[in-house]
């Protein structure tokens, strides 16, 4: 789904601008499932391939929480909050992420 998709399924969901528990899982279980299936159809054989994809997720998530924000006048959702997915399905992942992106920033 894209960020707009998200939005319009989403934006009944926060209520006044807060999101029930229940949303904000089946929200972050669409990005586990979007994350699968971007993963299926790429096959990535490589770290870098496979952050790619986090990356993606990653903006996905903020451009939903832009959508979200400027619907409601609030943060709805926390900023690069595909992490928190990140560290509740592979914390191993997001660590190794997370060390590839500190690198990236030393490097430039």
């Amino acid at each position: 789904m894209t960020s707009r998709e998200l939005f319009k399924k989403f934006k009944k969901a926060a209520k006044s601008g807060v999101m029930a528990q229940k949303d904000i899982e089946i929200l972050m279980g669409q990005f586990v499932t979007d994350f699968h299936a971007i993963k299926a159809r790429r096959n990535p054989k490589t770290n870098k391939g496979l952050f790619s994809i986090f990356d993606e997720l990653n903006k996905k998530w903020n451009n939903l929480r832009g959508l979200l924000k400027g619907y409601y006048g609030k943060d709805i959702l926390k900023p690069n909050g595909f992490n928190e997915v990140l560290k509740t399905q592979a914390p191993e992942a997001l660590e190794a992420y997370l060390d590839s992106r500190q690198t990236l920033k030393v490097v430039r």
